[in-house]
């Protein structure tokens, strides 16, 4: 009587498993659509808000080094030994800045169009990422 009581509570255990096994998984594929197109977006709009950013970055920069090398040829004429010097030490400071924001430009660039063009690859590979 013990074990027929145990048995009936096992299968009902079993019994209510497998049905919310099942309607979480009707859940998940009625869910994956929606969720596909928020990742699809997201990517898009994280992507090109970045990329904005990061030209902008980059333009800023370069801009910058330009106004302060006119300055100092203003202010010091272009024959003297430190414009040029300075010119040098600008360069070389604002270049690798403005090679790491056009890099990352491109980066960004590269997703926005796999998301636009290649939808399917880009979730693909973003769920493999999530399992790794």
């Amino acid at each position: 009587m013990k074990e027929n009581k145990l048995e009936t509570q096992l299968s009902e255990l079993l019994t209510d498993i497998t049905s919310t096994a099942g309607d979480a998984k009707a859940f998940i594929l009625s869910e994956l659509p929606d969720v596909a197109r928020e990742i699809l977006a997201y990517a898009i709009i994280y992507n090109s808000v970045f990329a904005v950013i990061n030209i902008s970055l980059c333009i800023l920069i370069i801009w910058g080094i330009i106004k302060a090398v006119k300055l100092m040829v203003k202010k010091f004429g272009m024959d003297q030994p430190m414009v040029y010097f300075s010119f040098f030490i600008l360069t070389l400071i604002g270049l690798l800045p403005s090679l790491v924001c056009l890099v990352n430009f491109f980066v960004n660039i590269e997703i926005i169009i796999k998301v636009s063009i290649a939808p399917k690859l880009y979730l693909i590979e973003y769920a493999r990422d999530l399992l790794k």
